[in-house]
């Protein structure tokens, strides 16, 4: 069994939207695992449905962890 990461983001966004909400900020994975940028695809996708415009400043890129960046020694 697998996940549709694209309808899940799209869902969620259009729940929010459903709710009122028209500023919705999106935190974004690492852009080289391919369900973070289809997790990013169906927040712009139902975004757009909606007739809203993406606006960039609401996407966070992510921020490095120990999982995304190799771990050095300590000084």
């Amino acid at each position: 069994m697998g996940t549709d990461d694209l309808a899940g983001s799209r869902a969620l966004t259009r729940h929010l939207l459903e709710l009122g909400h028209r500023h919705i900020a999106y935190f974004a994975g690492p852009h080289v695992v391919p369900a973070a940028r289809e997790r990013l695809e169906g927040y712009r996708r139902a975004l757009r449905e909606a007739g809203l415009e993406v606006e960039d400043r609401w996407i966070f890129p992510p921020t490095p962890t120990s999982k995304t960046v190799p771990a050095r020694p300590c000084a």
